[in-house]
């Protein structure tokens, strides 16, 4: 089974090369965009503006790649229902409510709330992520326990849209990141989307939990 991620990280130096020269090709899509929203931007975030506008609305993932321990670079639009923060609402209450289709059913989109953030108040314009099951299975699973937390810095911010970077691998199988090659970060951009419609839909959706009491047939 595939390990689903959801690793939101980005180093500088890939950013930086984004930037950079324009006689670089970019190797995905995603750095293509990345590169074509940097261009004449300031670089002044407004975070506050971007944790009001995620916590009344909805947290959307629309390009991300992936990037190796190998130093290999790959499209992220494979992981696209496997990356559960690819869609998700910021509770004031600190929950993340994490949205993702139960294709193995096959079933409809369900939610979780496993995950939780925060504001960092060590690092500037960044998001911690934290997931206590991952941390707990770490214990007894072949599982690194550094993969229940992960930070991401808001490095644009703009008309609803986001680039994001991290530091951590955040995996929502615990990552057996010290083994072998695995995904070291991913780059990503997305958007946060507040028109009722798209609000209202999201939040008609029940739980994983609820879903799973009401189908037992299915499990």
């Amino acid at each position: 089974m595939k390990k689903l991620i959801t690793i939101l990280v980005l180093s500088s130096a890939m950013l930086s090369a984004c930037e950079g020269d324009p006689e670089i090709v970019p190797r995905t899509p995603t750095e293509a965009k990345i590169r074509e929203l940097m261009i004449g931007y300031d670089g002044k975030v407004d975070m506050n503006a971007f944790v009001t506008d995620a916590q009344r609305g909805v947290w959307v993932v629309d390009a991300c790649d992936m990037t190796y321990t190998d130093g290999k670079v790959s499209d992220g639009s494979g992981y696209d229902g496997g990356t559960l923060i690819n869609h998700m609402m910021l509770l004031p209450t600190g929950i993340c409510r994490t949205f993702f289709t139960l294709m193995h059913i096959p079933g409809p989109t369900v939610y979780s709330e496993g995950d939780q953030w925060s504001v960092s108040g060590e690092m500037k314009n960044t998001l911690a992520l934290y997931n206590p099951g991952i941390e707990e299975s770490a214990k007894t699973a072949n599982y690194d326990q550094y993969a229940a937390r992960t930070t991401l810095e808001l490095l644009y911010y703009k008309d609803g849209v986001f680039v994001m970077k991290g530091r951590q691998p955040f995996a929502y199988m615990g990552g057996q990141t010290s083994k072998g090659v695995y995904e070291d970060y991913c780059r990503v951009v997305g958007h946060i989307a507040t028109d009722k419609a798209t609000v209202d839909r999201y939040l008609s959706y029940i739980s994983y939990e609820q879903y799973k009491e009401e189908n037992p047939d299915k499990f």
